[in-house]
């Protein structure tokens, strides 16, 4: 659990600005491409944190979904020996346009089995995207994110603002949010019938 969220939520702007930065520059050497690997994992493993630790959120966010595009297997799935030629087992030529839940694409990279740079014709940028696929979801498909998904993802979270929380006990007793939200919350009122 996540006791003070802002520390998080400044990090994921953090590192959406590195990547935008890398991203955008004229020579890329293994050293970014490690950089950017690692931004873009703690990126993903801080808004699943988010997520994972309740009141943090807002509902609102919450709900956001991010654009990618599916690649469906036409080989054999990617193992340990050839995952690095994925190209050959998936159709990259076609994707299918799909929606995922933030905690979904968070866990396609979280769990990458194959994680790759996509790279556009021209130099400039010199990454316009990444594929991803974990162990589960490599059997079936491959997907790819845009960087400039990613990063409206990384600061749709990081600056997202819980306003007002509502809570209750459930039956255990224990205290839980029911609602997060941006906006403040109208108190319900008693009416004769909830008297």
């Amino acid at each position: 659990m996540i006791g003070d969220s802002v520390p998080w939520k400044e990090e994921l702007l953090r590192v959406a600005g590195s990547i935008e930065r890398r991203a955008n520059q004229q020579r890329w050497t293994d050293r970014t491409g490690f950089l950017v690997e690692r931004d873009v994992m703690a990126g993903s493993f801080a808004v699943r944190k988010l997520l994972d630790t309740p009141g943090k959120i807002s509902d609102e966010t919450r709900r956001e979904t991010v654009s990618v595009l599916s690649h469906r297997l036409v080989g054999q799935p990617p193992d340990l020996y050839n995952r690095f030629e994925f190209w050959t087992m998936f159709d990259v030529e076609h994707g299918t346009k799909e929606e995922l839940s933030l905690r979904e694409s968070c866990n396609r990279i979280i769990h990458s089995f194959v994680f790759s740079f996509s790279a556009p014709e021209e130099n400039v940028p010199l990454l316009d995207g990444i594929y991803v696929a974990s162990d589960r979801s490599s059997r079936k498909s491959l997907t790819y994110i845009r960087v400039d998904e990613l990063l409206r993802v990384f600061r749709k979270v990081g600056d997202d603002d819980v306003v007002s929380l509502a809570m209750r006990r459930d039956a255990d007793g224990r205290m839980q949010v029911i609602r997060a939200s941006q906006s403040n919350i109208e108190p319900r009122r008693s009416t004769p019938e909830t008297r």
